[in-house]
């Protein structure tokens, strides 16, 4: 895994962690860089909890091209952004179940909607 992909990730659970925080009234530490899942972190309690960040992305980048740039659609029906977000999650879970995965039962599925890639830009320039 690339360094900029893991700072990619970070980023994003760093912004996750505050509001995990007031939605649980609990605190999330990251304590190592993983691989399955990507994140350990130690909850408030001591307990140690997995955090996998899933990133949606709409398709294949020619796909993705092809419908942007050949057919000017440019948004993404909302039905199938759902069965994307399906899609992704299933498949992370299925992995979930694999025997290299730490923390398997303990594991935070972070879903990761990237504004252009997962769900179109509706109509707004980027």
């Amino acid at each position: 895994m690339s360094d900029s992909y893991k700072k990619d990730i970070t980023e994003v659970l760093e912004y996750f962690l505050p509001i995990y925080e007031i939605m649980t009234n609990d605190t999330l530490c990251i304590v190592e860089k993983s691989e399955r899942p990507d994140f350990i972190c130690k909850r408030k309690n001591g307990e140690l909890i997995g955090v996998e960040i899933v990133q949606v992305k709409r398709g294949h980048p020619n796909d993705v091209f092809h419908y942007k740039v050949v057919n000017k659609n440019i948004n993404l029906h909302p039905e199938k952004s759902i069965d994307i977000i399906q899609s992704v999650i299933y498949g992370k879970s299925r992995k979930r179940k694999e025997n290299s995965w730490k923390l398997s039962a303990k594991t935070i599925h972070l879903v990761q909607l990237n504004r252009v890639s997962a769900l179109g830009n509706f109509g707004r320039p980027d």
